[in-house]
């Protein structure tokens, strides 16, 4: 496992990009209930559209580096395993595929967007409202096509909650940044959905979905397919957003890099951005509104693990397929209290609470048991604990194509932790490819007698 990576922030010159702010329109304003009462056909996304993950990294150009120091370690585990307070069944794949687990939490509710579906429930896992993903992004000026790569936040702040997806007309036009924010605190009730078209010359598409909160923004990013390979950066200020207007100012940062993920820095107005460089190597930019700036590429040790794709790793019981373990990208950044924490391989997401504790969710591949979900906890000290199961597969696995990420978010306590991942259910023919399932895991005991001393 990684540990976290503390940087010491020298910037270097910076390089001029291709910017500019155009206005997504605004779908229908509806709630949950009204999106989810006209059923909407199904649209997979094609094998073409699947295989250009496989396509090589590109790696931003680099010359010089900035002065970074680097804590990067691997430990053995030494500390005793967090004990889970509640589990619960989140979506199930509707026949789509993969999953992509992506979810939120405030202090009264949870909401979960999946490849199959928009779920908002209360913290006991009691469901306010389950909408079809092709029911909640569709309008009806627009052709219904694919949808994928969902990603959910929720701004404490504010007491909103914010989506995001892609869109293409089915035959890899019309490229469209979709998202959503919700009219209040309770996400089973009314949204605004907008439609940020990525190219208006139709040549550029979307894909690989990223996002982030800073003080002040709302961040996405999306690699780029159809001209050289490249990745764009999404910016939305928070007041417009929620300004619940019929247009939405989104500023579109073009960039020579790939796979950018923006960094959640929640205290900071600057936005940071973390790409690979190899398998063991990272870049990390700072962006002002303007320009990009190289901090430095530090390097962790390495983990012997690569990427498959295409190419399955991953053993199961009951089954000689064996799952892709996915890319060797940075799923998920987070700046706190001064230090960056990086994320990468087998769909590892991750949360930081203000102690500077941990707790990392991924998926558990082994010929001993189903496809699992799995957690392991990091304490402030670096010290980490063994790997558990939160939830056990029911089944061997039928589709090789497990995932592209999973989700970890802090509780609102700001000391207990989330985390939504993937297991293989059952499987029933149209219904049993994936399931999800949510966990809030608690901080052990010396954690908390920690918060109460302060």
């Amino acid at each position: 496992m990684k540990a976290p990576i503390l940087l010491l922030l020298v910037s270097l010159a910076a390089s001029p990009l291709a910017a500019a702010t155009r206005n997504a329109v605004e779908s229908p304003h509806a709630t949950m209930r009204e999106l989810g009462l006209e059923p909407r056909a199904l649209i997979q996304r094609g094998e073409e559209h699947e295989q250009r993950r496989s396509f090589a990294p590109k790696a931003p150009g680099i010359t010089t580096a900035a002065q970074v120091r680097a804590e990067s370690l691997t430990t053995k585990p030494t500390l005793v395993t967090p004990r889970i307070l509640s589990s619960f069944a989140g979506s199930h794949d509707r026949g789509m595929s993969p999953s992509d687990a992506a979810g939120a939490v405030s202090s009264k509710y949870l909401l979960h967007a999946s490849n199959a579906s928009i779920l908002a429930q209360d913290r006991a896992g009691n469901i306010l409202s389950n909408t079809p993903i092709e029911s909640f992004w569709h309008d009806p000026a627009y052709t219904d096509g694919p949808l994928y790569d969902s990603r959910v936040l929720y701004d404490a702040v504010a007491d909103r909650w914010i989506l995001c997806a892609l869109y293409d007309a089915g035959d890899y036009s019309k490229s469209t940044l979709l998202i959503a924010i919700s009219d209040g605190g309770n996400p089973s009730l009314a949204w605004h959905r907008y439609r940020f078209l990525v190219d208006p010359n139709d040549i550029r598409e979307a894909d690989n979905t990223r996002m982030a909160l800073t003080r002040d923004s709302i961040v996405m990013t999306a690699n780029i397919y159809n001209t050289n390979a490249a990745a764009d950066i999404y910016i939305v200020r928070k007041t417009d957003a929620y300004a619940g207007t019929a247009t939405l100012a989104v500023k579109q940062v073009i960039t020579a890099g790939w796979e950018l993920s923006p960094a959640d820095g929640r205290d900071d107005a600057l936005i940071y951005l973390v790409t690979p460089t190899s398998y063991t190597d990272i870049a990390i930019y700072s962006f002002d509104g303007s320009a990009l700036t190289n901090l430095g590429n530090p390097t962790a040790p390495s983990l012997r693990i690569r990427d498959s794709l295409f190419a399955g790793l991953g053993p199961q019981l009951g089954s000689t397929l064996t799952l892709e373990c996915g890319f060797n990208f940075v799923h998920n950044a987070v700046l706190r209290n001064g230090t960056l924490w990086v994320a990468s391989q087998i769909y590892l997401s991750f949360a930081v609470n203000r102690l500077g504790a941990a707790l990392i969710g991924y998926s558990v591949f082994n010929a001993s048991i189903y496809p699992s979900g799995g957690y392991s906890y990091i304490d402030p000290s670096n010290s980490m604990s063994a790997p558990a199961l939160m939830k056990a597969g029911d089944g061997p696995s039928h589709i090789a194509r497990w995932a592209d990420f999973s989700t970890t978010v802090v509780d609102s306590n700001d000391i207990d932790f989330w985390t939504i991942q993937t297991y293989a259910p059952v499987y029933v023919q149209a219904n049993g490819l994936w399931a999800t399932w949510w966990a809030r895991l608690e901080m052990p005991v010396a954690v908390r007698q920690r918060v109460v001393r302060h």
